[in-house]
């Protein structure tokens, strides 16, 4: 479909100033250099939490294994050990 209006504005090469309006949000539109920017964030973030996940995981281990020590003293005798005691009328 032919735009007749827009012919005089190419020929004045007023056509490129009019197109564009700083004031407009162009957050939406897709832009290579930020999307590169988010996924390098990303990625920092995501070895970020890999770190704190491994750091919390190992004091769990440890106070799981001083929980396993502390058991094994609390625990209780086996049944040949033990004396048993008769009960009288």
């Amino acid at each position: 479909m032919p735009r007749p209006w827009l012919a005089p504005l190419k020929k004045a090469g007023k056509f490129s100033s009019v197109a564009k309006n700083p004031n407009v949000k162009t957050h939406f539109l897709p832009d290579r250099d930020r999307e590169i920017h988010e996924r390098e964030e990303r990625e920092k973030l995501k070895v970020e939490f890999i770190k704190t996940q491994k750091v919390r995981l190992g004091r769990y281990r440890s106070k799981l294994l001083v929980l396993k020590q502390e058991t094994r003293v609390c625990k209780p005798p086996s049944i040949p050990k033990l004396s048993y005691m008769e009960i009288s009328d």
